[in-house]
């Protein structure tokens, strides 16, 4: 079966230009809060401190506390840390860029007052998930204090695990000139996917692989993760020992400490059986060694690193397209569509020690695409000329669309390009003089082809393709 009307990301129920005028709004408040340690800007994949600027005497055990709420005026922090930094997760539907902005100046004014930097921030609209008019708000602040033990907080319905503290005078020791990088995000409605075939578990992989990925922008390598999960079917969370178990088992296996896992029963807010995972991941990356985009110049090349599938992207378009796809081959392209996001993270820690002098840049592609990621790492003045053809598509992505008849190339209405990563997870930049011995790394590294899918060149800020 194939729809008969072209199918885009703009027709699934999201508004995307409400998304992209809410995003431009709270850039501007955003900067408001950000002070002399910040070494990095507001939209890039993630955000930096410096650690020296922060640590003082014996306050160096790193703190997460989340607060689950619109209204700050009865969130009380624990007087006795040092809080420095705040990432939010703002998830409705419909997302409208009044409700965003008046939240985030809500978030903005309490900052100021605490002297607390908005060092990142998430906002999803989410049909299928949040129920019609509902919003889902998650603030996590993070600061320095004395050393805590692990324990569990019993909520009127649900629990918060505060797992032991982090010390990060060690990491300040090895590395004087180290910046904390922190990133906040959710894996959007694939949750609903999951939920149909009861893999839960896998969304906890997607969004540690999309976290890693998104600090690795950075240069970063992730230590610590905070997890927020909320649920319409309480007895998703009733087990508060197994999944706090599973979670920590998970985090481990992708070289992450569980600083905080907070999950609430949510019948108002999400729709019948449905879910919603978000997290906060904090990594670490010396000053000198940060990538933000800075060393793109002309000339350079871009070398596409595989995905391991659509990662956690695209997925209100998705479930639209399977709308058409017939009971049987829709039960094979759910494995598809399920595998979860690939960590980048030990492959751009050995790319980066390997060949960190040629490596300028680094960005992961996710909702958008290759036109609205790559242009974040790029400069004024230069733009991204990829050659389409140049990597082969993976069937999946041809497969979604086929069915759901969606244009390969529509920037207006989202089409594939402006929808999912097509096949490319990472699009790495490097030096002319060096890519060969960093394409046959990564090809050794992934057993994949990873092909120099482009050049940087002089032009207005953007990303072109050649071929379409």
């Amino acid at each position: 079966m194939q729809s008969e009307e072209a199918l885009t990301y703009n027709s699934s129920g999201v508004d995307i230009d409400e998304n992209q005028k809410a995003n431009r709004l709270i850039s501007d408040i955003v900067r408001e809060t950000l002070n002399k340690g910040v070494v990095s800007q507001p939209g890039f994949f993630s955000g930096a401190i410096r650690l020296n600027s922060l640590l003082r005497g014996n306050q160096s055990h790193l703190i997460c506390d989340s607060f689950n709420g619109q209204s700050f005026d009865s969130l009380e922090l624990d007087g006795s840390v040092d809080w420095f930094a705040c990432l939010d997760y703002f998830a409705s539907t419909p997302l409208t860029s009044n409700s965003v902005l008046n939240y985030v100046r809500q978030l903005a004014d309490f900052c100021l007052e605490k002297k607390i930097t908005i060092l990142g921030g998430e906002t999803a609209e989410m049909p299928g998930v949040i129920r019609e008019n509902s919003q889902e708000l998650v603030s996590y602040f993070f600061g320095l204090g004395k050393s805590t033990q692990a324990k569990v907080n019993v909520l009127e319905r649900g629990f918060i695990y505060r797992g032991e503290s982090l010390d990060l005078s060690s990491f300040h020791a090895k590395s004087p000139n180290s910046c904390l990088v922190m990133s906040t995000d959710g894996v959007g409605t694939k949750t609903v996917l999951a939920s149909e075939t009861k893999q839960i578990d896998s969304l906890i992989g997607d969004i540690l692989g999309h976290s890693q990925g998104d600090i690795a922008c950075l240069g970063a390598s992730g230590i610590g993760v905070s997890l927020y999960l909320g649920v319409n079917n309480e007895s998703l969370i009733k087990n508060q020992t197994d999944l706090i178990r599973r979670a920590e088992s998970m985090c481990q296996n992708y070289g992450l400490k569980l600083l905080e896992f907070r999950a609430e029963y949510k019948p108002e807010i999400y729709e019948p059986e449905q879910i919603d995972l978000c997290g906060t991941i904090v990594g670490l990356v010396d000053e000198s060694a940060a990538l933000t985009g800075n060393k793109v110049k002309a000339s350079q090349l871009c070398l596409g690193i595989p995905s391991s599938g659509l990662h956690t992207n695209g997925y209100s378009l998705v479930r639209r397209i399977l709308e058409y796809c017939n009971p049987k081959n829709r039960v094979e392209l759910l494995k598809d569509l399920l595998i979860p996001h690939r960590n980048y993270a030990p492959y751009v820690q050995a790319l980066l020690q390997n060949f960190g002098e040629s490596v300028t840049s680094i960005a992961h592609i996710t909702g958008g695409g290759l036109p609205e990621n790559l242009v974040r790492v790029l400069p004024v003045g230069l733009e991204a000329k990829l050659d389409w053809g140049s990597w082969i598509v993976p069937e999946v992505f041809e497969s979604l669309r086929r069915m759901g008849n969606v244009p390969l190339n529509d920037p207006e209405n989202k089409g594939m390009l402006q929808t999912f990563n097509m096949g490319i997870g990472l699009v790495i930049t490097v030096e002319n003089c060096n890519s060969k011995a960093i394409q046959r790394f990564s090809e050794d590294y992934f057993q994949s082809k990873c092909p120099i899918i482009g050049v940087i060149q002089n032009g207005e800020q953007g990303v072109k393709f050649n071929g379409l």
